[in-house]
């Protein structure tokens, strides 16, 4: 529909272009009321402000970095679950306790040791999170 929409506008405006002399003040006339005239829309415009919504956002100029953690667990994916699991709740705390208030957000894991047997049935990973905080535009 947009693409009709912006084929008729220039087709207006090549119209419009072409009038000249004294007879064609009236089609120019026309020409500009069609041209100028406000559009309903329901799509977004870059002319047209966004919408501010008040709520949380994820703030990437605010975050930070874990200490490397030990997770652990009777396989490797039980160990990788326990190690992100306490990384989030350091990454949380640290965002409510000392920076935003709020939750992390877009927490990345780097695996420092990969999968080991501790002894048997326990398995280990080694890791640390870069995490930024939740911030909230109101």
């Amino acid at each position: 529909m947009n693409a009709n929409r912006s084929s008729i506008a220039f087709a207006l405006i090549a119209l419009c272009a072409s009038a000249v002399g004294a007879a064609a003040e009236p089609l120019q006339d026309a020409c500009r009321s069609q041209l100028f005239l406000p559009q309903q829309s329901t799509m977004p415009s870059p002319l047209r402000p966004a919408a501010v919504t008040c709520g949380p956002y994820c703030a990437t100029f605010e975050g930070g970095t874990t200490a490397v953690e030990q997770g652990s667990g009777t396989s490797c994916a039980n160990a990788e679950s326990n190690l992100a699991s306490q990384l989030q709740t350091l990454a949380r705390n640290d965002c409510i306790n000392n920076i935003s208030g709020m939750g992390a957000c877009n927490l990345v894991i780097t695996y420092t040791h990969s999968c080991f047997q501790q002894s048997p049935p326990a398995w280990a990973v080694q890791g640390y999170a870069t995490y930024h905080c939740k911030e909230t535009s109101c």
